[in-house]
């Protein structure tokens, strides 16, 4: 760990010359509690970076791909790769590729039976994000054709997954986008709230928060016990990273932190937290978990060392106890980790 994290703050050393002082490193365990391998890169070499960077432990997923990425392999081959590199690497706890709803709203459960299969035997911790909803990507860029998706909350289909989630213990993690999603954001809610209340004795992972505002956050967590939320594109990397670009697919991400009129090395050599989000994580210090999202092979060669440094700056910035939930307690909770967590 210390060669780790010696590389890591040589790689940002940069920054002391052109900004000043950065902001102290959270040293504690870091888990990334969801992110994902597509066909665009080899699951070998998601291993290696995982390896080569200031992480402690990955949630792991095989994540869907398309005909135009350049496939290290076919779909199958590829999953039971990512097992193969699950098994391997004691930093790695796979998340099973459960996914499987077309747009008619059909739940193809007997090919996530089959996915669950290889994930078991291969030690897999529980399932992979399920989309619900999911804006259009415009096929600007040949990995983003996709015609988008809306699911329905109380659909009899996911039922199945659900129940199969109890049954394991596992927790389930929606993909909702109520700002992409906004003309369906009252209705998203008010739906989440039933399925909250119909199944209150299992706990719900909002990836990338929801989308959810902070007011939106607020009053799901003052009323529900079983509501959680994952960080994921929440670092501000993507605010200053698409700023003055155009944007072919979804643009609703939250941030924690101000990254108005910051550059993207100034956000990471001094991220300073938003108050409504600081105040909702010390108010519900066990309700966060933290998550990157790594999805396409760019994401994991060039934004993760970024998305890190921010993090593991602005956790520092939290109160030790707190951070450590964030970083680290909360997912090994959920998810039955077996890990120990510093702080």
């Amino acid at each position: 760990m210390k060669t780790f994290f010696s590389v890591f703050v040589m790689t940002f050393a940069v920054i002391h010359n052109s900004y000043g002082q950065p902001a102290p490193f959270f040293r504690g365990t870091l888990v990334d509690a969801h992110s994902q391998v597509r066909c665009d890169i080899d699951p070998v070499e998601v291993g290696e970076i995982i390896n080569s960077r200031y992480i402690d432990y990955v949630l792991l997923s095989a994540s869907g791909c398309n005909k135009k990425e350049n496939f290290f392999s076919d779909v199958v081959t590829q999953y039971k790769n990512l097992a193969k590199v699950v098994v391997e690497n004691k930093k790695i706890f796979g998340l099973a590729g459960m996914k499987n709803f077309s747009n008619a709203g059909v739940w193809r459960f007997s090919e996530a039976e089959k996915s669950w299969e290889v994930a078991e035997e291969a030690g897999f911790k529980g399932l992979a994000e399920i989309l619900i909803q999911h804006a259009v990507w415009d096929g600007q860029d040949s990995r983003l054709t996709f015609a988008g998706l809306q699911m329905n909350l109380a659909d009899k289909g996911l039922e199945k997954v659900i129940e199969f989630s109890g049954q394991k213990k596992f927790p389930v993690i929606l993909h909702i986008e109520l700002n992409d999603s906004a003309d369906k954001r009252e209705e998203t809610v008010r739906k989440l709230e039933e399925l909250l209340v119909k199944y209150d004795s299992q706990s719900f992972v909002l990836i990338h928060l929801g989308q959810a505002s902070p007011k939106i956050a607020k009053e799901l967590l003052a009323k529900y016990k079983n509501i959680f939320f994952l960080t994921s594109m929440a670092s501000g990397f993507y605010q200053i990273f698409t700023r003055g670009k155009e944007v072919h697919h979804q643009d609703g991400w939250e941030t924690f932190f101000e990254v108005e009129g910051k550059n993207m090395k100034q956000h990471a050599s001094n991220p300073f937290w938003r108050n409504e989000w600081r105040q909702l994580v010390l108010d519900y210090p066990d309700k966060f978990i933290l998550g990157f999202d790594n999805v396409f092979a760019g994401n994991w060669r060039n934004r993760y060392k970024v998305d890190i440094a921010i993090w593991r700056r602005g956790l520092a910035r939290l109160e030790p106890n707190v951070a450590k939930q964030l970083a680290c307690s909360n997912a090994k909770k959920l998810w039955g980790l077996p890990i120990t967590c510093s702080k």
